[in-house]
């Protein structure tokens, strides 16, 4: 965990690195994937970290799962074999579906820490014509 968050360089938007609650844990291919946020839940265990405290958790599936909240959650994934930080990322404001849903305000592609390309959007409504 230090030699990741010595690495890591926090995206424009988010809060310094002591300001978060840091998750880590060992994907399939060996990888890091952190999960940093801002959100404190103390009735889950997912959430229940205080902001300045870090926790290894068994498998990628019990970091916090959060589909929003901007910058309020930063996504790392860090290649410990080559030492180097693959990618990070603040979450995006909201992801909508738009075959069911009608989204306003500015919309633009945005990547996730996969590498796979997800609209992100300021408001979303369900949509009138469905």
């Amino acid at each position: 965990m230090d030699q990741i968050e010595k690495k890591v360089r926090m995206p424009a938007g988010s809060r310094p690195l002591a300001e978060y609650a840091r998750y880590y844990a060992f994907d399939k291919r060996g990888h890091v994937i952190a999960v940093y946020t801002t959100f404190l839940e103390p009735s889950y265990t997912s959430l229940n970290l205080p902001a300045g405290h870090r926790r290894c958790v068994s498998d990628e599936g019990k970091l916090p799962s959060i589909s929003d909240g901007g910058c309020g959650v930063v996504e790392v994934r860090f290649d410990p074999t080559a030492e180097e930080v693959l990618g990070v990322a603040c979450n995006g404001l909201a992801y909508c579906p738009l075959s069911t849903q009608t989204c306003r305000g500015s919309v633009q592609p945005k990547p996730d820490i996969n590498g796979q390309t997800r609209l992100q959007v300021n408001a979303c409504q369900p949509s009138d014509a469905w």
